[in-house]
């Protein structure tokens, strides 16, 4: 038991060699806060720090750079649909272009055709004219050759009358016996 005690009192707390461990461990102690400081003044220890400083300042830059070029991609977007809007609108109105030609050519044609439906109109008027004309004078020759014969053959000659001559003449009123008005 004695073994004991004497191994509990050196283990456990003899006062003597608990100081002298605590001698040691705040000789260790300050050797490190020694070392600490001359890392710290230390021109790798320093440039270190400059350089988290500057690692720090080119995260934000880079955060800012990363904004932006959103911010461009977002317009060179807007701009890309643009033009190809653009591009868009181009082919219709050129296609629109194309149509209106089309319709103009399409309308001349008409137009040529109404010009020859009413010159074919008048053609069929003046043809219609004609053909009531001469109608008009057989039935006007018919109609003086009845006149004619009926007054030459009854004998009466009230007017003067010679065969070939028109009847028209002589139903005008105020003619003379050359067919001028008086």
């Amino acid at each position: 038991m004695e073994r004991n005690r004497k191994r509990n009192q050196t283990t456990s707390g003899d006062p003597i060699i608990l100081k002298q461990k605590l001698i040691h461990l705040q000789s260790e102690l300050a050797q490190y806060v020694q070392k600490l400081k001359e890392y710290q003044h230390n021109y790798h220890y320093s440039l270190i720090d400059q350089l988290k400083a500057e690692n720090n300042l080119l995260q934000e830059q880079l955060e800012d750079y990363k904004k932006k070029i959103s911010t461009l991609e977002e317009a060179l977007q807007k701009t890309q649909n643009s033009e190809a809007l653009i591009e868009q609108l181009q082919e219709e109105l050129q296609n629109q272009g194309e149509r209106n030609q089309q319709l103009s050519k399409e309308c001349e044609e008409k137009d040529n055709l109404v010009i020859q439906l009413q010159q074919q109109l008048e053609d069929e008027r003046e043809i219609g004219r004609r053909e009531q004309e001469e109608e008009n004078v057989q039935k006007e020759s018919w109609f003086f050759r009845n006149i004619r014969e009926t007054k030459l053959g009854q004998g009466r000659n009230q007017i003067n009358i010679k065969k070939d001559e028109p009847l028209s003449v002589f139903l005008k009123p105020n003619h003379n016996k050359k067919g001028e008005r008086e």
